[in-house]
């Protein structure tokens, strides 16, 4: 019950740091507008048969202004 306690929490604190970096922004060239944005979903999930090391597993979908992604 702990470590679930403990993941739960690095989940939110990585959360809040995407959110104040504004990770989820796509910007032009020169940084000067915002062009798009990234949705996505992430899970911990362990490597087999719920057995040895966690990895980060994510599911990413990027929009744009335009309808054009490069």
């Amino acid at each position: 019950m702990k470590l679930h306690i403990v993941l739960f929490a690095l989940v939110i604190l990585g959360l809040l740091a995407t959110a104040r970096r504004g990770a989820n922004l796509l910007w032009d060239e020169a940084e000067s507008r915002v062009v798009g944005f990234d949705v996505g979903l992430c899970t911990w999930t362990p490597a087999v048969n719920n057995t040895g090391p966690l990895y980060n597993l994510c599911n990413t979908v990027h929009s744009s202004t335009t309808g054009l992604i490069k």
